[in-house]
């Protein structure tokens, strides 16, 4: 098949895609959380016997446009007066949709970002809390509720497995990505330099694999992987049947031990905060006694057997060591901006679209809140930290009042995962992996409203 026929397939499906999404939003957005531990690898493959960078970008905006189609079903759904209610939360998360659309017409200080790379710096700063308004006004039936968080434990499983193969044989994976066209895959869409799927830690001397699994960045598997643990989590410790319990385990062990093969601290400590909230919540300490204790003995094993150098964990934990101060460096440097310039540089000038402006020259913050605030003002940087921390309470006080399981199960994960988002925010930028953001957000709004759902005569009478 030719390079325009291939296309003119892709649009096609595009297409009834988008027609299905419309005429089934909720299991439109079952597959979104689902496809979320693969979609990279897929796009991978696309581009690998593709042969197309045309046919690769096409494939990219699935996601994209699974969620503009699904947003305007929900403006749909306000219009009819099916779901006409305003929350607080709501009222946030427009005005600061308002204000990062203000910001595109705003070229900015540095008088280099041009419209296109504004409409990227959108894309990947604000387009994906779209998806909370899909979460607050689709209409839920309590299998689709249920399907939301099973549906991402496979994959998670799956991204787990490959990830421990990762850290055991590094060399091999990285052949293996490059046969696939990795490095020609990374740098078509904005990289550059040499590149590996599975990239080394050096500390203390040590040199470390950080696997990346089916995510294909390590840092990106770390974000997902915080998500995927308060999912797991939350089925855990709601679970009443041996077989979820079994499932809970599984997975809430493999998310945990996919961030240990990151490498990353800062997802550690995300990760403590994430359960230590959960087990509170719930008050629950046994289960998640049993899975650190499976993983503390793992770990102990690990460093007898010489698999991980000891000098190497006491490099990790040492608050001193260099990456830590470069950390620190670039959080000051952040400061230092907003201080600056408190109306912010624009869109597109600090973060991913930033380095690809920039090149070298780029600004990163290691701070997401602190990324906002650079581009788009400090007050656009503190309404997103306040949007974060009132979702977690909101989904907290939904967990302690609604009856239904698989709505509480899922304000559960989403509270969470919004405490284990924030501490990590406040590290790394960790909004940046878009289907991410998508589906975490899209789980917040379902949160939001799980009071007003869990009352709905239509819901108490779904299957």
């Amino acid at each position: 098949m030719s390079t325009a026929g291939a296309v003119f397939a892709v649009l096609v499906l595009m297409g009834v895609a988008a027609v299905l999404t419309w005429r089934f939003p909720a299991w439109a957005t079952v597959a979104l959380v689902a496809l979320v531990p693969v979609n990279r690898f897929v796009i991978l493959l696309v581009f690998h016997f593709g042969h197309s960078r045309s046919i690769t970008t096409l494939t990219q905006l699935w996601k994209d446009l699974l969620l503009a189609v699904l947003f305007v079903r929900a403006i749909d759904e306000i219009v009819m007066r099916r779901r006409p209610k305003l929350h607080y939360v709501d009222i946030m998360v427009i005005a600061f949709m308002v204000i990062s659309v203000l910001y595109l017409f705003y070229p900015g200080n540095t008088g280099r970002v041009g419209v296109t790379n504004r409409l990227l710096g959108f894309r990947a700063d604000s387009y994906f809390m779209l998806a909370y308004f899909v979460g607050r006004f689709i209409i839920f039936d309590r299998r689709h509720v249920r399907w939301l968080l099973l549906s991402l434990l496979p994959g998670t499983a799956l991204v787990g497995v490959i990830a421990g193969a990762q850290f055991a044989a590094a060399d091999w994976f990285n052949r293996l990505f490059e046969r696939l066209s990795f490095s020609a895959f990374i740098n078509g869409q904005g990289g550059f330099g040499e590149v590996e799927v599975i990239r080394d830690r050096g500390i203390s001397g040590v040199s470390l694999p950080r696997a990346s699994s089916l995510l294909l960045g390590d840092l990106a598997l770390a974000f997902f992987s915080i998500m995927a643990l308060a999912v797991a989590a939350a089925v855990l410790l709601t679970a009443r049947s041996r077989r979820g319990r079994l499932a809970g385990y599984t997975v809430t062990i493999l998310a945990i031990a996919s961030i240990g093969f990151t490498i990353t601290r800062s997802a550690a400590l995300a990760a403590a905060a994430t359960l230590i909230v959960m087990v509170l919540v719930t008050r629950r300490p046994a289960p998640i006694g049993a899975v650190v204790l499976i993983l503390t003995t793992s770990a102990i094993l690990a460093l007898v057997s010489g698999v991980v150098p000891l000098r190497a964990i006491e490099a990790l934990t040492n608050p001193h060591e260099a990456s830590v101060q470069a950390h620190g460096s670039a959080i000051s440097h952040g400061l230092e901006i907003v201080d600056e310039d408190p109306i912010g540089r624009g869109l597109g000038t600090v973060g991913t679209i930033g380095q690809r402006v920039f090149r070298n020259s780029s600004v990163t913050t290691e701070n997401w809140f602190l990324q906002i605030a650079a581009e788009m003002g400090l007050v656009q940087g503190l309404l997103f930290l306040a949007i974060s921390i009132v979702v977690a309470i909101e989904a907290l006080t939904s967990f302690w009042r609604v009856r239904d399981l698989a709505l509480s199960r899922l304000c559960l994960a989403a509270a969470g995962g919004s405490v284990g988002f924030i501490v990590l925010g406040n590290m790394l930028h960790v909004w940046e992996v878009l289907v991410v953001a998508m589906a975490f957000w899209l789980l917040a709004g379902v949160a939001v409203g799980a009071r007003e759902t869990d009352t709905d005569p239509d819901y108490a009478r779904s299957a």
